[in-house]
């Protein structure tokens, strides 16, 4: 009996590698049709996935670098054309994704190119546009729209976390509502409410303003009350 189990597993495990291989070659066939029609994003994304299921088969890696840097390469077109019309949105976000694409390709041993020259259009453009997001957020931030700032200056931190005072203003947009609930909860002598709005903030950034100090204002209210 211990002899069938182990002979069935071993068949099971055949048949499972044999289907995996069938599926990983028809992968690598659609990848090589799309790339003979021009489509470099779609056969790079299935030689990727073509080259993680077999990482030794040569023929996938060449499709990998060869689809990849020519879809790298229209990314990069996009940059320019979308930074020389002002879209600096466009050629900040479509260099992220060569960026993505690339580190991905790395994961499989493959080393994309990136031109300085596309390198420097997206700092330039990224600066353009960050002052842009980063004057918005500052508007937001002064008109108490701390929601709306967050999703800004949460982006601007995904781009560039060091882009000026981004951390601090980000601070702010997430812990300043909880500080003025908790003003309101103490107004309305809620104190133990008040006292659990600033303790999330102490939890996130101790320092936050008065932020100690009015916890145990709330908590001294709350006992003499009994």
């Amino acid at each position: 009996m211990q002899y069938k189990s182990t002979s069935l597993l071993v068949l099971l495990l055949i048949i499972s590698l044999l289907m995996v291989g069938c599926a990983t070659r028809r992968m690598a066939k659609q990848a090589s049709g799309y790339e003979r029609a021009g489509m470099f994003r779609e056969a790079a994304e299935l030689y990727y996935q073509a080259a993680m299921r077999k990482p030794n088969k040569v023929d996938y890696r060449m499709g990998l670098n060869r689809a990849g840097q020519l879809y790298l390469e229209d990314l990069a077109r996009e940059v320019s054309q979308a930074y020389s019309r002002g879209d600096n949105r466009k050629a900040v976000y479509d260099y992220l994704e060569m960026q993505s694409f690339a580190n991905k390709a790395k994961r499989a041993g493959i080393n994309l190119r990136i031109e300085h020259s596309t390198q420097r259009t997206f700092e330039n453009a990224s600066e353009l546009y960050l002052d842009e997001r980063y004057e918005l957020g500052q508007r937001l931030i002064g008109e108490q729209r701390f929601d709306e700032a967050r999703e800004i200056f949460s982006e601007i931190h995904g781009i560039s976390p060091n882009f000026r005072d981004t951390r601090s203003y980000l601070n702010t947009a997430t812990l300043e509502p909880l500080y003025q609930n908790g003003a309101r909860y103490y107004s309305q002598r809620n104190y133990m409410q008040a006292y659990r709005e600033w303790e999330r903030i102490a939890a996130k950034d101790p320092g936050y303003k008065d932020v100690r100090q009015r916890m145990q204002q709330a908590l001294s209210e709350r006992y003499k009350e009994g």
